[in-house]
């Protein structure tokens, strides 16, 4: 199974990579745009795209597509670029403790493993996950961590390119809405940065892209997705009230069923 952490604009930033134990580092790629490949002249790890991609959906629908599955197996986990891991304490399940290398090692086992049954996999992010103690949930929202088995993306031409913004939501709502429930990982969770740090997508996301983006979202998924207005505090993208989604994602898996 092999790693690819998507990335821009923070060469100097590689916190996921420098999180992962080195036995992980070994299988995992770094997928960088076209105009600052030249930052990374020192790695031999490196994926430069083509000089047209240059947006995080269609980074993660060029990495579905170019996939060797002969080379590298039907698997893949697509990564951000910002995360850091933490583990579910077994004395109080209600708190975690920083990911060890042999924590995140078990982790990625998980989601090899959980690839026999599930299409796609994801980890629990940190927000609210002290009120999930259960070991994982079912079709739920994935972001952060992606992991899928290929051949059926291509099988049923899932698309991530399809919106600019929200392609994992979108990707997740497809295969739910086929039949393929996803698994969600709880005795790990995964954290990242402020939303809007400098570099990622925040070099072209802008709150009318959101919500442009929140709208063709319902389109698409009507009517498991509706829009909502959402207030957002401090100064994530500059505070106030934006429109944003609101996701029946076990609704839009039963309508498969």
């Amino acid at each position: 199974m092999l790693i690819y952490v998507t990335t821009y604009g923070r060469a100097n930033r590689q916190t996921t990579f420098m999180g992962l134990p080195p036995s992980l580092q070994a299988q995992t790629k770094l997928v960088v745009q076209q105009r600052e490949a030249w930052k990374y002249s020192d790695r031999d790890n490196v994926i430069a795209l083509p000089d047209s991609v240059r947006d995080l959906s269609a980074t993660r629908q060029w990495v579905v597509d170019n996939h060797d599955i002969e080379q590298h197996g039907p698997n893949l986990v697509m990564l951000d670029d910002d995360l850091k891991f933490a583990t579910r304490r077994k004395d109080d399940p209600t708190k975690f403790l920083k990911s060890t290398r042999e924590d995140i090692e078990q982790l990625f086992r998980e989601i090899e493993a959980s690839l026999v049954e599930y299409v796609h996999v994801g980890v629990h992010f940190r927000q609210a996950a002290n009120r999930v103690t259960v070991p994982f949930k079912e079709n739920a929202r994935l972001i952060c961590v992606l992991a899928y088995h290929v051949p059926t993306l291509r099988k049923h031409n899932i698309r991530f390119d399809r919106l600019i913004l929200k392609s994992d939501f979108d990707a997740t709502l497809q295969l739910i809405r086929l039949g393929y429930k996803n698994k969600i990982l709880c005795d790990w969770v995964q954290d990242h940065r402020t939303s809007n740090d400098k570099g990622g997508c925040s070099a072209y996301r802008t709150v009318e892209l959101m919500e442009e983006c929140a709208k063709k979202l319902a389109e698409l998924h009507h009517p498991f997705v509706k829009v909502v207005s959402r207030t957002v505090k401090g100064d994530t993208f500059g505070g106030g009230t934006r429109l944003d989604n609101l996701v029946q994602w076990k609704k839009a898996y039963e309508s498969s069923q």
